[in-house]
């Protein structure tokens, strides 16, 4: 098939637009940027609502001027404030010069990846032809070796384990083709770590380009020949797959690409949610069991039904996964009647209806005849061996009886230009939310799956007591979290975890026990409980109750408090709107400082509490979220828990008892939707940062949908660019007294969008902005100023000393109910995933 005459598109060059956008982000300084003092991070330009930097020239006649707003915050006068112009003037190009060195950090903190350079990777030579897509140091090129043989680069940043699992799986894939130069499976060419390149890993492939997904989105559809073939190779795949001692848990048309040189071979390509499915290893045929109370995730449009009912998957579901898939190239009309709709409960009994046959309409276009592929997977149990060629064989006799060229590429020469491909890739890029996969990444990083799960009244032994288990309560890379009982019935969480890892740096629960046991020595300390004002020091914190280690299941563990669901768990299990009433205010002010509750006779007190306590004793989260605060049980649900210290990190020197000397680059630790500026351009984090990611947190709670407008994005330098204009605010403002102690200011917001933020957050901005990295914070007045901007939003002193509104009212419920859109909060966006190990590296 000759090529057809396409039109060249010039395709923009995302690193030029964030560089002029930069430029002026830079160059716009407004009045904003002044206010609180010094920048945190040399941050200025436009709005938090998207609004560029051009209204700070507009004039403002009347009383609330941005001179009058900075004098108004940093509680001075104007001629006060005149009299420090040459301090504030220095400060300001300390800031520009900081601002400027943070954005070319970002701009080249990939400088040590690959670029038509050459490297030598096992003995073999090759050469960088091009970026095919992702970032410079984790993405696929175009490469060749020394005799003109084309292959595929994949690289990832070193120690990530990620590429290394696709390597053993590929691996074994291929030992099933031990006598054929021309295999059907993709061939591993060389692994391994490339100094010149930072030592990330490397991984030389077959050669592919496009994937499924982005060739069928950019063709509309498959020709009916075209889907038969692609349906019988992507079969023959998973066969492949799970021959080899895995399954996928995750099939649809992004996780298979084109072979790049002869354009007619599909390879499985994809490899990140794949699992080991026979225990000890793939050379033991024994399925592994099926894991209870598990939460793993799926795409929801090809999601099976064990997946979408939170249930482990077996060799049966990729099938059912696969039918969806092959039905959906038939008939994309037709074929999936819950296509681009999201995840409910509705979708899982047309799922239901579907795989009993009892839906007429995707029938329009599918052959009848695949029903009994159907019944065949229906029927199937977890454990269950597949039965490939009796699938195969009805494919192929049904596209023999409709005499159909089942041999058929339709995309065959249409993305041979470069130009062509980038612009598929770049327009594959925009998913529907049900072609995204949803969920907890349980990643396991070897194949040497040795870990065993412990089941009810499994025991695990301490100096100290017997523990039994009750249930699992979650799952990691390296360990898992348990509800345990003592000899008395107590119940508690064990937390378990491997001796050992890839990376000793991802092992985190010596982190954790270091901060827990500081936690407890500070509350024998007396004098570190009396502070006035304060009736529950350190009481946000669980209590460490035991801590042990298991030589026959090789791992170390430790048992603490039981708590309720997490602040993310409430929004989604529990359909409880944390935005509401008092609420926002008092997670705030928990989170933050100490207590919920407001004494009436000592307004001008704070309560200190979960980050001041965690920084009392030397210590810095680094990854605060709604996922690591939790409520407690039963007289302690009105109380809120900071959990998970796992890359934690001590800020203070032992030895001269001050902030430790930052140093010149770190490895980025956290979560990027909530991660700190400074985190993300690999420098040192101090208290500012906590609190940092603490303002992400309560503006992501107050406003879901607009609060933070990076939420869903994965590019980081676009993320620091959002977060600046956060900081920099608009330069229009308006002043507000409250209590007649401070003066609150905000910013006037764009009129198009629905902001649900309360006026005066502002204030709270502007000064964790001009923190320092060795700054000792001032939470009282971020306390006060929280509860200040509650007043000026109507709540009173009695409003604030209620209870949070799920006390008592706690029911699991369906978060998706029919008929009814809700606004998604802290959602599963790759910016919202865990990035990095252990905190002391």
């Amino acid at each position: 098939m000759g090529r057809p005459t396409m039109p060249r598109k010039k395709i923009r060059n995302p690193s030029n637009e964030t560089s002029r956008e930069t430029t002026h982000t830079t160059t716009t300084t407004t009045e904003a940027a002044s206010t609180g003092g010094s920048n945190m991070l040399g941050v200025t330009g436009g709005g938090l609502d998207g609004s560029t930097g051009n209204d700070h020239s507009e004039k403002h006649t009347n009383s609330t001027s941005s001179s009058a707003s900075t004098g108004a915050s940093t509680g001075g006068s104007t001629g006060e404030a005149s009299t420090k112009l040459t301090e504030k003037k220095k400060g300001r190009n300390e800031a520009d010069a900081m601002n400027k060195e943070m954005m070319e950090l970002a701009a080249n903190c990939e400088k040590n990846a690959p670029n038509a350079d050459k490297f030598v990777l096992e003995k073999k030579n090759f050469e960088v032809t091009s970026l095919i897509r992702g970032t410079k140091k984790d993405g696929a090129y175009f490469i060749h070796d020394d005799n003109n043989n084309k292959y595929l680069l994949r690289i990832e940043p070193a120690k990530s384990g990620r590429l290394r699992f696709a390597h053993e799986i590929i691996v074994e894939m291929e030992k099933l083709f031990p006598k054929k130069d021309d295999i059907p499976v993709l061939r591993a060419i060389a692994f391994g770590s490339v100094p010149k390149f930072g030592n990330s890993k490397c991984l030389v492939l077959s050669p592919y380009a496009l994937t499924l997904y982005e060739i069928l989105k950019f063709l509309k559809t498959f020709t009916t020949g075209c889907a038969y073939n692609v349906g019988l190779q992507t079969l023959d795949a998973i066969k492949y797959l799970h021959q080899a001692g895995y399954i996928l848990r995750n099939v649809r048309p992004d996780s298979f690409s084109v072979d790049a040189e002869s354009e007619r071979k599909i390879y499985l390509t994809g490899f990140r949610f794949a699992r080991s499915h026979f225990a000890g290893g793939t050379k033991n045929k024994k399925v592994r069991a099926a894991r209870s109370n598990f939460k793993f995730g799926v795409t929801p449009r090809y999601g099976s039904l064990a997946g979408m009912n939170e249930k482990d998957q077996g060799r049966k579901d990729d099938l059912e996964s696969w039918i969806y898939m092959f039905y959906e190239m038939l008939d994309r009309k037709n074929a999936l009647p819950w296509a681009n709709k999201e995840k409910s409960k509705a979708m899982i009994e047309q799922k239901e209806q579907f795989m009993e046959n009892k839906i007429p309409e995707v029938y329009k276009i599918v052959p009848s005849e695949f029903k009994e592929i159907v019944d065949m997977v229906r029927k199937m149990k977890y454990e269950s061996a597949p039965d490939y060629q009796a699938i195969k064989t009805i494919v192929e006799m049904v596209g023999i009886a409709k005499q159909i060229d089942i041999t058929v590429c339709d995309w065959m020469g249409k993305f041979d230009d470069p130009a062509i491909r980038q612009m598929v890739i770049d327009k594959g890029a925009e998913k529907t939310v049900d072609n995204v996969f949803t969920g907890k990444d349980d990643f396991e990083v070897t194949t040497n799956l040795g870990r065993k799960i412990l089941n009810k009244d499994d025991q695990l032994k301490s100096e100290k007591t017997t523990w039994k288990v009750v249930c699992r309560l979650g799952s990691g890379g390296f360990g898992d979290v348990y509800k345990v009982v003592n000899d008395k019935k107590t119940p508690y969480a064990l937390k378990t975890e491997c001796d050992s890892g890839p990376d000793i740096r991802m092992l985190r629960l010596k982190v954790e026990l270091q901060v827990l046991e500081a936690i407890e020595e500070a509350r024998k300390a007396p004098n570190q409980m009396d502070i006035p004002g304060r009736s529950d020091v350190y009481q946000h914190f669980v209590e460490l109750v035991d801590r042990g280690r298991n030589k026959a299941l090789k791992c170390k563990f430790i048992v603490m408090s039981l708590l309720g669901p997490s602040l993310e768990d409430l929004m989604k299990k529990y359909d409880v709107n944390l935005s509401e009433k008092q609420n926002p205010y008092m997670i705030a002010i928990q989170t933050c400082n100490v207590s919920g509750r407001v004494f009436l006779q000592k307004l001008g007190h704070l309560l200190f509490q979960a980050i001041q306590d965690l920084h009392n004793i030397g210590f810095l989260h680094r990854d605060m979220k709604p996922a690591n605060f939790a409520i407690g049980l039963g007289r302690a649900e009105g109380t809120i828990f900071m959990l998970d210290f796992g890359i934690g990190k001590g800020y203070i020197d032992p030895n001269t008892g001050k902030p430790k000397a930052p140093r010149a680059r770190v490895r980025f630790f956290g979560t990027r939707k909530y991660a700190s500026m400074a985190s993300m351009v690999f420098r040192e984090q101090g208290r500012r940062d906590d609190l940092e990611t603490w303002l992400y947190v309560i503006y992501d709670i107050f406003d879901p949908e607009n609060g933070l407008s990076w939420k869903n994005e994965v590019n980081v330098e676009k993320m620091l660019l959002e977060r600046t204009r956060f900081f920099a605010g608009t330069g229009k403002f308006q002043i507000y007294v409250c209590q007649q102690s401070y003066a609150i200011v905000t910013t006037i917001k764009d009129p198009k969008k629905k902001y649900r933020t309360p006026d005066g957050m502002r204030m709270i901005v502007n000064y964790i902005r001009g923190l320092q990295l060795d700054t000792t914070p001032r939470y009282q007045f971020i306390t006060e100023s929280i509860r200040n901007v509650a007043f000026l939003n109507g709540l009173s002193t009695q409003d604030l000393s209620k209870p949070f509104t799920w006390v008592g009212n706690l029911k699991l419920t369906d978060t998706k109910k029919k008929g009814t859109k809700k606004v998604e909060h802290f959602s599963d966006s790759k910016s919202n995933k865990l990035t990095g190990g252990s905190a002391e590296a």
